[in-house]
């Protein structure tokens, strides 16, 4: 997907809107950016039951919009949002560089969100019992410095 540049984020949350996808965004402290979505209504008191929060883990809201977008056109693939999202951004990236190196470098960002998002995953990192388990984590923590060492070192 294309970076998202500050100057769009007003216009495309406008879009979300008008496509009537029910969402919410905020942040508390330094935990990044949060998003509920949901299929029903979301007032302050009531249908929240039916949302699911989603955490970025982005505190940069051009990042963060870009995952919060990312999920809604994979959520949401034939709502008016994602249509309009598609157009709107589909001849841009036509020129943008997507040469064999870009196309790395995207993958690798993504990686990292997600060896960062696992880092986050309190169900990953909980106090091994058995050996198994403790195995796991300890295989799990080799792989996630490998990624991040070789990953933060080429940015």
């Amino acid at each position: 997907m294309e970076k998202i540049k500050y100057k769009h984020i007003g216009k495309i949350l406008q879009q979300i809107y008008d496509s009537e996808i029910h969402l919410r965004i905020g942040w508390m402290w330094d935990g990044g950016v949060d998003f509920l979505e949901g299929t029903k209504t979301m007032s302050v008191w009531e249908g929240l039951e039916d949302c699911i929060m989603r955490g970025t883990g982005e505190v940069d809201m051009r990042k963060a919009m870009e995952k919060i977008v990312k999920h809604l056109i994979a959520v949401y693939p034939k709502s008016e949002f994602a249509k309009w999202f598609i157009k709107e951004f589909h001849n841009e990236t036509k020129h943008q560089n997507n040469t064999p190196n870009r196309i790395m470098e995207e993958k690798l960002e993504e990686i990292l969100a997600l060896v960062n998002e696992q880092a986050e995953d309190e169900g990953l990192w909980f106090r091994a019992v058995t050996a198994p388990e403790a195995y796991l984590q300890q295989e799990l923590r080799k792989l996630h410095m490998l990624i991040e060492s070789n990953l933060t070192l080429n940015k």
